[in-house]
């Protein structure tokens, strides 16, 4: 295993999604899905999705929203939608050994057109500046300077979707004392009216890849408060997981709460759930000091613990497997950045990501 934290891609973002993003593929309920918790409030992330069977936003205006009036003042009155998480991950495997562990970390819910203002006003934090908690445009998408919001924004016109004036808020860990990995990062994006019109997830792994998703919000089922959806692998991730494999996922609606839930199956068995909890606080001075003093390594520790568990399944016995180099998707994708085409993807109604029978 190796490790190489973001290096930066020379390419352009718009032609870069457009050729990693697919549209999904939805469906009404019915099958699997990440179901209940067997874990109450506990938590994990990092999973990663591509070409959805089936999924479900809540249409629900505010909701998918932080309450307004709940984040810091700005000195002009404007109330900052931004905010921080802090909990805990949690993943536990089940095959074919039981493996478990937890840590406690704090993430950035960040309104991307709040960026400036934060910059400003929260001491600890800059915008492509070092500081003690820093936010650097070129962490994400394609690795080159240039406002995130706009990229997000031509990302998703380019595939059709207009937030109208809405937000895109990144869901992410910022460079503490200038160091970061993030496995992955969620973009929510709302529509005027606070509707969830997309997210867009942006996965990394330690070996200096990087693979975009789309979730298109309007091709859901209304009247579920949690987006669900099945997807398949397309990136190699852990050296212990196969890359035959699926995943159920669940996004809670943004609020007080934060919930992440992946569930992954290989050929049928589950073999590891991952889950994401946190409890909202304001974004302020105070609150990002507070969150260092607490967790002061906690951009180290994330990948330190990748490593430390890797390990650890490794003395368990768990077959240790290769990087087995680009999935056919991922070629499809880089011919098309050679090409500098921007195409988009579809894929075909009704289709199972897993195909017929899978989980």
């Amino acid at each position: 295993m190796r490790h190489a934290q973001r290096r930066s891609a020379s390419r352009s973002v718009e032609d870069r999604c457009a050729a990693c993003l697919r549209p999904s593929g939805l469906h009404d309920g019915g099958a699997a899905r990440a179901g209940s918790d067997p874990y109450p409030e506990r938590a994990a992330p990092h999973l990663f999705l591509r070409r959805l069977s089936r999924q479900r936003f809540s249409r629900g205006r505010r909701a998918r929203r932080p309450r307004r009036g709940r984040g810091n003042r700005a000195p002009t009155g404007d109330v900052v939608n931004s905010c921080l998480y802090t909990g805990w991950v949690r993943h536990r495997r089940h095959h074919p050994r039981v493996h478990d562990f937890r840590y406690r970390l704090f993430l950035a819910y960040l309104d991307l057109d709040e960026l400036d203002h934060l910059g400003r006003t929260v001491a600890p934090f800059s915008v492509n500046r070092w500081n003690l908690w820093s936010f650097f445009d070129r962490d994400h998408l394609d690795g080159r300077p240039g406002a995130t919001s706009g990229k997000v924004r031509r990302l998703l016109a380019r595939h059709g979707i207009a937030l109208d004036g809405g937000t895109i808020a990144l869901l992410t860990q910022c460079r503490v004392l200038g160091y970061v990995f993030n496995p992955i990062s969620l973009y929510y994006c709302h529509d005027a009216g606070g509707a969830l019109a997309a997210v867009v997830a942006e996965v990394d792994n330690t070996f200096g890849e990087r693979h975009l998703y789309l979730l298109d919000g309007r091709r859901a089922a209304a009247g579920s408060a949690t987006a669900r959806f099945r997807c398949t692998k397309e990136m190699h991730v852990s050296p212990f997981l196969a890359m035959d494999c699926t995943y159920d996922f669940e996004l809670a609606p943004i609020g007080d709460r934060l919930s992440v839930v992946i569930v992954q199956h290989e050929r049928g068995r589950r073999v590891l759930d991952a889950r994401l909890r946190g409890r909202r606080r304001p974004l302020t001075t105070r609150t990002v000091a507070d969150a260092l003093l607490r967790y002061p390594f906690v951009t180290l520790k994330t990948i330190t613990a990748i490593h430390v568990e890797a390990a650890r399944l490794y003395l368990k016995g768990i077959p240790f497997l290769s990087h087995p180099g680009e999935t056919a998707a991922r070629r499809r994708q880089r011919a098309l950045l050679a090409a500098g085409e921007g195409r988009r993807e579809h894929a075909p109604a009704g289709s199972s990501a897993g195909g017929p029978g899978r989980p």
